[in-house]
């Protein structure tokens, strides 16, 4: 179990115990569903036991265990860094800037709403699944991400003053958990909240 537990560690850059159970306890033997986020590496481990024995074998866990098996400063960056990989390949395997602007587009606006953006989706099959009126917003998001690029022959438009402009940004699970907890907190939407830490 040792070295499982420090495989996990490696390739998702789990350098301290806390990080280590909180990933554990969602991903391993909660809620989680992996996706492409994750290291292959870790998918595989995942698959190599059920829930009920990952269950068994983490109650059986120590912090000590854990301690021995966290990743080093260099297996951490290293994590980060093929993360930001798996991310950029996710998001931009072959597909159009006006198709990656409508994946931010509604990405942005279900995170506002406190919805996760499933990367296995399009923003289309996303919208259908998590919208009140999945025709018109879809209608909305095509007027916005390709409206603007027939509009200007292909040059980009200014941004008028006063008007609001999306902007996106790549975190591990962790912060994303975090940057959930203070947004709640906060009582502002993900997106007020951010420009307010910003500015």
């Amino acid at each position: 179990m040792n070295t499982v537990i420090k495989n996990i560690c490696r390739y998702e850059g789990l350098n301290t115990v806390k990080k280590f159970r909180d990933f554990f306890e969602y991903w391993f033997i909660g809620a989680g569903e992996m996706d492409d986020d994750f290291a292959e590496e870790t998918k595989i481990i995942y698959r190599s036991r059920s829930v009920s024995e990952w269950k068994k074998l983490y109650s059986e866990l120590t912090d000590e265990v854990i301690s021995e098996s966290l990743a080093t400063e260099k297996e951490t960056v290293e994590a980060q860094e093929a993360w930001k990989v798996r991310i950029s390949e996710t998001r931009d395997s072959g597909k159009s800037e006006e198709e990656k602007k409508a994946e931010n587009l509604v990405a942005t606006e279900m995170q506002d709403a406190g919805l996760d953006y499933d990367v296995h989706k399009t923003w289309e099959e996303n919208i259908a699944e998590n919208a009140n009126n999945p025709e018109v917003k879809t209608e909305e998001i095509r007027s916005l991400a390709w409206g603007g690029a027939r509009k200007g022959a292909g040059r980009k438009q200014k941004n008028v003053s006063g008007k609001a402009t999306t902007v996106s940004f790549c975190c591990s699970p962790e912060q994303k958990e975090k940057l959930q907890e203070e947004v709640k907190k906060s009582g502002m939407k993900q997106s007020e909240y951010i420009v307010s830490k910003l500015f």
